[in-house]
């Protein structure tokens, strides 16, 4: 079972969190943020999506999120 839009969005959310607490640039943190909305707005599960084509072409997704997203696809078990 592929990991989930929300799971995702979930970790991204979570990345936006600790970035705030630790200070961290605010565009980078409204970034995240605003990736974890996109994420949980599609239609289509990302986890079913070869992780290395497509979260860069996400509305406001660059590289540095598509890589997080593609990580996170890669390292993060699927809750049951």
């Amino acid at each position: 079972m592929p990991i989930r839009n929300n799971d995702i969005a979930a970790y991204l959310t979570a990345i936006a969190i600790i970035s705030e607490s630790e200070g961290e640039n605010p565009f980078k943190i409204r970034a995240y943020r605003n990736a974890s909305r996109t994420i949980r707005g599609l239609a289509r599960s990302c986890g079913i999506c070869s992780p290395r084509r497509g979260a860069d072409r996400l509305p406001g997704i660059g590289k540095e999120l598509a890589a997080k997203i593609v990580e996170i696809l890669e390292t993060v078990r699927p809750r049951p």
